[in-house]
């Protein structure tokens, strides 16, 4: 009977010392969701992930030494940047994100897109802008009761309008 997963056979990418054993790599998350060795995207789909604040950032060089280290490919090309960006000042919320949406999507086109404000700003710009991603990841969020007090209140305060309100638009 398969057991599952063997967890000792997981490893982390960690900077400036390399992968770690014991924690998750993009190859984890493909055992633990059963994608098949060697699995790539369709050339024609695309991903992206969603970062909010000012100049929310990956370094390049970041994503290079854990595309090397982690063994998977792939690019985010400087015309599918969108947003605030400073490769000078990487986030680690942001960098974790790109890393991962290319270990495990790997063979899509890949997209990073920055919005200084919360998801009514983004979500204007994204349905406004010809060409975006088939797939966009958030990974920031509060409960919904809380979107007008959560340090984008900027936002709720120009359209004059609650936490209910804003989600509901």
């Amino acid at each position: 009977a398969n057991t599952g997963p063997n967890p000792t056979e997981y490893y982390s990418y960690v900077p400036n010392t390399g992968p770690q054993q014991g924690n998750v790599l993009p190859l984890t998350i493909h055992d633990l969701m059963g994608i098949p060795k060697g699995t790539k995207a369709s050339s024609k789909s695309s991903q992206g992930v969603v970062e909010y604040g000012s100049g929310e950032s990956f370094a390049p060089s970041d994503l290079k030494a854990f595309k090397t280290d982690a063994g998977i490919t792939g690019t985010v090309s400087t015309d599918h940047i969108v947003g605030p960006y400073n490769a000078n000042s990487p986030g680690v919320e942001s960098s974790l994100d790109i890393e991962y949406l290319l270990g495990v999507g790997q063979g899509a086109t890949n997209w990073f897109w920055t919005e200084s404000n919360w998801l009514y700003d983004w979500a204007t710009s994204f349905f406004n802008t010809k060409e975006v991603p088939y797939v966009v990841s958030h990974s920031y969020g509060w409960a919904e009761s809380q979107q007008c007090t959560s340090g984008i209140g900027s936002s709720c305060s120009t359209l004059g309008i609650d936490s209910a309100t804003y989600v509901a638009r």
